[in-house]
Order: structure tokens, then C-alpha cells, then sequence
């Protein structure tokens, strides 16, 4: 890695610092010199930060690194140049740092920043962006430089003379990282297989050389091979051996030829005894056959004959068998016809003894029938007058049956007069307690309006109200949180400049001591010029190793000191401006209150309801949807008022309707009875004489 270029903005003591490398090409040895504090070792840290977002001190964190001289709006940043193989690389990196917010005049933690690309010129054009985020850069570099930040740190940087330490390290360390910077790890993993590769051979040599031992020394040889065997060297033992399986797997296939021989030969003769079986099975059964016959046919021929003669019978009378059956049903038939026969029989000397009694009846009936023609003759006569009766007991009938239906009528003709009275009762009772509804309506309407105008006007102001005392409420909290770091920063500058100014006093003391170390007698001091040293006292031991560690812990104790002291006036000016934010907000709250209550007393007096003497938009609210509610139900009253007025209106022309029938009725049912009246008043006498008359005749005939 060669380092072309580096730009420095606020970081650690440089404000806006660059180094053009290049200048320095002809130069190959150059010295970096300076004051302490001057910030020479900070160009070794800027590098380290662009690569690897650290710093070459231990413990030095890179947030430490910005500078206490820079302004809040400006950031601290560093841009860094550098070859590695054919390509010229860019990264620019900043840390984690605090800065003026883009709206206001508050800080915001601002996130580390980290971008790498290859470029054509310092100050040129991008080429190819390799990443963009810090934990991205941090692998792109790994991988480019192959080294760690430690490792760049030891090998390339060597800082404050920690070459000595790479030195007298461990050679394992020593040598891992320089296989990692010359590359030289292939030719180690390539020794390692060969030795991985060697040793599996070895072990397979070694088991070969076991196994051909035991094989020599087995009891598969004869004596007569071991004694050849054991007069051949270790290579030829092996050509001996082969000439030994040769000769035994010649020997080994001619008895598997005469053993395949052997087999066909004893399959043969397996197939011919198998035949064998089968010829004397066969002449087994023809025996048992012989026998059966002579035990089942030739000994039973009698039986078998006198089976054949049944047969025989049996298949003549199996022809007659449908005759049977027909004959059988004939025979159920004809007891059935008997059956019948015998029933009729006694049904028909029954009947005849009905007839005799009907023909004594019928001349029974002939010797009476004078009688019964004089008895008819007189019957026709009383059946004259027999209408005449029916139609006074009918209107009688009627007269009777219309007299109830008339007071009926008439009582029903009453009570819908009272109902009818109440109907109309109700009606004007019910117009009296009635509201207009379209008053009632217009009234909701209004305050319905009123109460939006109400929302709509004071709404925003309390919003405003309630915005102001959020940010009043905010910057209350952010102010006492300020004053608290306030406080807690304010101990840890305290703690800083003790620590400082004790560091300080240290280191002075030891330069004091070196100063005193290097005085020689006769030769005047570098500091007050005298030549007497006799009065020095001795308050330390000079030790260079220790003034140099000194003056490094003074370096960082004042760059803490610095950052403690930045942080005071940093928090100092956030509690000088929240305080004027504050109070600017509680400006604010107190107008939007004022103008709040002003313009709700304003609307208040306006209105016909009475509401709270102080604002409540939830209150307000209420208030209206109640006197709403009130109107709403007034309403719903009125409607319904209204419906039933109408409908007690119908029920009233209902009954009228009704009651008009009624009379109708009343005067149809009163005629007709009148007339009923007068003809039963003119023929009730004579008809009832006739009456009496009819009366006694029918009781002669019932006689």
C-alpha cells in the first residue's frame, strides 16, 4: 500500500490540513517533526481511521478525534488516497460526532460515514464505487490490503519506535503475519499435503509389509515353498508367490472342470431314477384299480340290477304326476262346492218362513183398509189449513226475534255515540297539549348550527392552545435533561482539569529532572544560564521512558480536558437557546389562553344557554347535545302526537261509518216489524180458532 494523498478536516488539532505524498517520491526517508500536541502522530491516526474507522492509540475511541476548535456546523471528516496493485483508491470517513441541526440551532448525533471507490486522479472521477456503509468499507479494505488494523498498525505504520515489539514477538506470530503480507500461505498448505499425501502412503506400505509377513508365514505354503521362499530376496519373494497362485488356480480350474463333469453326470442319473419312481407309482395304482373293481363292481352286480328295476319304476311314474296333482285340486273344489251348497239350504227355509209371515201381514193390512181411506179423506182437509198456521207461528217467530235485535241495535247505536264522544274528546285534547312541529324543527336546526360554529371557531384555538403547551411541556423536559448534563459534564471538566493539570505537573517535574540530569558543572544552565549547580534539589528521578509515557498521557488528559471543556459550552449554548425557545413558547401558550377565553366569552354572551364560566370543549359539547337531545325528543313527540291525532281522526269517521249503519239498520228492522205487527193483529183470531180446530183433528188421527 503507498499513500498518495490525505486531507484532514477538524480532526484532532488540524482544522483543514492536507498531505500531497507524492511530493516526497524523490525522498525515500523523510522526518515528521513538531511541538508536542502539534498533531504529528495524528497524521498516522487519520490514516488508520480512513482505512479502519480506529486510531493508532489504544483506548482512543475515533469520536475523540474531532477537534475542539471546530464550529458546530462542520463536520469532521478525512479523505484518503492510496495505490495498491494497479489501482488508485479513494475513501472518505467520517465519525460519530454531534452537529447543528439543518432546522434549528440544536445538535443531533450524527452516524459514522464511510464510502471507498477507485478513482482516476486524486480529485477525480469515480471509476467504480466499491461500498458505502462502514462496516462494508471495513471488509473491502480487509480483503484489499490483506491486514487486519492491528496488523497495519505493526507492520506498516510503526509508531513511536513498536517496531522493536514486532521484533522480539513470537516467531509464530511473526511468521503468520508476514505469510499473510508476502502471500506464502499456498506454498504451506501444498507442504502440508505432500506431508499429509507421504505419511498415508507410509502407513499403507507398513500394513502391506505386515500383511505379506503373515501371509509368508501361514500354513496355505507348503514346506517345500517356504524352503524355496526363504533362499529368494524380499522382491523376488513376491514373483515366487505369483508363480505359486498361478500354478494353484490352474490346478484349481481342471478339478472345477471334473467337478462340473461329476454334476451333469449325477443330474443324469437323478432324472433316470425319478423316472424310475414314476413307472412303479403308475404300476401301484393299476393294482389298487384292479382291486376296487373287483370289490365295488363284480361282487354288488346283484344289487345293482335289482337298483336299475327301481330306476326304472320311478321314471314311469314321474309321467303321472301333473295328473295326480290336478285330481287332488279337483277334489278340494268339489268340497268346497258342498260347503256352499248346504249353506243356501238352510239361507232358503229361513227366507221361506220370512214369506209366510209377510203374506199374513199383507192380509192383515187388506181387512183394515176402509179405515185407512177414511182416515186419509180427513187428513186432506186438516192439510188445508195447515200453511195458514205455519205462517202466524212464523211470524210470531219473527216478531219475537226482531224485538231483542232491535234493542240490540239500539244499544249498540249508543255506544258508538260514547265512543264516538270520546274519540273526539281525545282529539281535542291531544290538539291542545300539541306542538308545531315545524317550529320545534327550525329550533334544532339553529342550535344545531350554533353548536357547529361553536366547534368550528374554537377548535383550532384550543388546538393552538394544546400545541403550545406540548412544546411548552417538550422544552421543559429538554431543558432540565441539559441542566442535568449540564451538571454531570460540568463535574467530569472538573475531574479533566484535575487530572490535567496533575499530569501536567508530573511531566514538568520529570523535564525538570532530565534538565537537571544533562547540567554539567562549568557550563551555564539552558534555562536561567547560571553556572552553579550546587543549589539544585533533587525532587525526582529523570527517566526518558517515563517522560515519554508522560507526555502521551498529557496529550490525551488535555484533548480530554479540551473535549469536557467543548461539551460545557456546547450544552451551555442548547441550555441558552431552549431557555429562549421556552420562553418564546410560554409567550405563545399564555396568548393562545387569552385569545382562547376572550373568543368563548364572546360566543357565550351571544347565546340563549347558559354555559361554564370557563372553557371545556367537552362540556361546551355537552351542553348543546343535550338542549338537542331535548329538542330531538320534543320532536319525536310531536310526531307522534301528530299520528295519533290522525289516527284517532280515522277512527272517529270509522265509527260514524259504523254508527250510520246501525241506524239504517235500526229503521230497516223497525219497519218490518211493524208489519209483522199489524197482519199478526188482524188474523191472529180466526187462525187461532183454525189452530184449534187443526189441533183436535190431529190428535183423532194420532188415535
Amino acid at each position: 500500500m503507498k499513500p498518495i494523498y490525505l486531507q484532514m478536516n477538524y480532526f484532532g488539532p488540524h482544522g483543514n490540513s492536507s498531505i500531497d505524498f507524492r511530493k516526497l517520491d524523490e525522498a525515500p526517508i523523510f522526518l515528521i517533526g513538531g511541538d508536542t500536541g502539534a498533531g504529528k502522530s495524528t497524521i498516522f491516526d487519520a490514516m488508520t481511521f480512513a482505512l479502519f474507522g480506529s486510531t493508532t492509540t489504544d483506548g482512543r475511541d475515533a469520536r475523540e478525534m474531532r477537534s475542539q476548535f471546530a464550529p458546530n456546523d462542520k463536520a469532521t471528516e478525512v479523505t484518503f488516497y492510496f495505490e495498491q496493485g494497479n489501482n488508485l483508491y479513494r475513501i472518505v470517513r467520517r465519525p460519530e460526532q454531534w452537529l447543528k441541526s439543518q432546522r434549528g440551532d440544536n445538535l443531533v448525533d450524527k452516524k459514522p460515514i464511510a464510502k471507498l471507490a477507485i478513482v482516476d486522479k486524486v480529485g477525480g472521477t469515480e471509476i467504480d464505487s466499491i461500498a458505502a456503509k462502514p462496516s462494508d468499507v471495513g471488509t473491502a479494505i480487509a480483503e484489499i490490503l490483506n491486514l487486519s488494523a492491528e496488523q497495519f498498525k505493526k507492520i506498516i505504520l510503526l509508531p513511536q519506535n513498536d517496531f522493536s515489539e514486532f521484533l522480539k514477538s513470537k516467531t509464530d506470530a511473526k511468521e503468520a503475519i508476514l505469510k499473510k503480507i508476502f502471500g506464502t500461505q499456498l506454498y504451506s498448505d501444498f507442504t502440508s499435503k505432500l506431508k499429509e499425501l507421504y505419511s498415508a502412503d507410509k502407513k499403507k506400505n507398513e500394513t502391506f509389509a505386515t500383511d505379506l509377513a503373515a501371509q509368508l508365514d501361514s500354513d496355505n505354503w507348503t514346506d517345500e515353498e517356504k524352503e524355496q521362499l526363504s533362499h529368494e530376496s524380499d522382491e523376488q519373494k513376491i514373483v515366487v508367490l505369483e508363480s505359486f497362485v498361478d500354478k494353484r488356480q490352474a490346478e484349481f480350474y481342471s478339478v472345477e472342470k471334473q467337478a462340473t463333469e461329476l454334476n451333469k453326470q449325477v443330474q443324469t442319473a437323478d432324472k433316470n431314477f425319478q423316472s424310475a419312481k414314476d413307472l412303479d407309482k403308475q404300476f401301484s395304482d393299476l393294482d389298487t384299480a384292479k382291486h376296487d373293481y373287483q370289490l365295488n363292481i363284480v361282487n354288488k352286480e346283484t344289487e345293482i340290477s335289482a337298483q336299475q328295476q327301481h330306476v326304472s319304476e320311478l321314471q314311469w311314474a314321474d309321467g303321472l304326476k301333473d295328473t295326480l296333482r290336478d285330481l287332488d285340486s279337483k277334489n278340494e273344489e268339489l268340497k268346497k262346492t258342498n260347503d256352499r251348497s248346504q249353506r243356501l239350504t238352510v239361507q232358503m227355509k229361513l227366507s221361506q218362513k220370512d214369506y209366510q209371515s209377510a203374506t199374513n201381514k199383507s192380509e192383515e193390512l187388506t181387512a183394515q183398509k176402509a179405515d185407512f181411506d177414511q182416515k186419509e179423506k180427513q187428513s186432506k182437509k186438516l192439510a188445508i189449513l195447515i200453511p195458514d198456521i205455519e205462517r202466524v207461528e212464523r211470524i210470531r217467530k219473527e216478531i219475537t226475534k226482531q224485538e231483542p235485535e232491535l234493542s240490540v241495535l239500539q244499544e249498540n247505536l249508543s255506544e258508538q255515540d260514547e265512543e264516538l264522544q270520546k274519540i273526539t274528546s281525545q282529539i281535542d285534547a291531544k290538539k291542545e297539549s300539541l306542538t308545531d312541529s315545524d317550529k320545534l324543527q327550525t329550533q334544532k336546526d339553529a342550535l344545531t348550527h350554533e353548536k357547529d360554529n361553536f366547534v368550528e371557531i374554537l377548535t383550532p384555538l384550543e388546538n393552538q392552545k394544546f400545541n403550545d403547551k406540548k412544546d411548552v411541556n417538550r422544552l421543559q423536559t429538554h431543558l432540565d435533561e441539559l441542566k442535568s448534563q449540564l451538571q454531570s459534564k460540568t463535574e467530569n471538566l472538573q475531574q479533566s482539569q484535575a487530572d490535567f493539570e496533575e499530569k501536567k505537573g508530573h511531566r514538568q517535574a520529570l523535564m525538570i529532572a532530565q534538565l537537571q540530569k544533562e547540567l554539567v558543572d562549568g557550563e551555564p544552565c539552558v534555562v536561567c544560564g547560571s553556572i552553579d549547580h550546587s543549589h539544585m534539589i533533587k525532587t525526582i528521578d529523570a527517566d526518558e521512558i517515563e517522560l515519554k509515557a508522560s507526555m502521551e498521557q498529557v496529550d490525551k488528559s488535555q484533548n480530554q480536558f479540551a473535549s469536557a471543556q467543548k461539551e460545557v459550552e456546547t450544552l451551555n449554548n442548547n441550555i441558552s437557546e431552549t431557555t429562549i425557545e421556552l420562553n418564546t413558547a410560554q409567550d405563545n401558550l399564555k396568548t393562545a389562553t387569552q385569545k382562547l377565553n376572550e373568543t368563548y366569552l364572546e360566543l357565550t354572551n351571544k347565546s340563549e344557554l347558559t354555559f361554564d364560566t370557563e372553557f371545556n370543549i367537552s362540556s361546551l359539547k355537552s351542553i348543546f347535545e343535550k338542549e338537542i337531545a331535548s329538542l330531538t325528543e320534543q320532536l319525536a313527540a310531536a310526531n307522534k302526537l301528530t299520528a295519533e291525532i290522525e289516527k284517532l281522526t280515522k277512527d272517529s269517521q270509522k265509527v260514524a261509518d259504523k254508527q250510520n249503519e246501525f241506524k239504517l239498520d235500526l229503521a230497516t228492522k223497525k219497519t218490518a216489524l211493524e208489519a209483522n205487527q199489524k197482519i199478526s193483529n188482524k188474523s191472529l183470531l180466526s187462525l187461532a180458532m183454525k189452530h184449534v180446530l187443526v189441533r183436535k183433528s190431529l190428535k183423532r188421527l194420532k188415535l
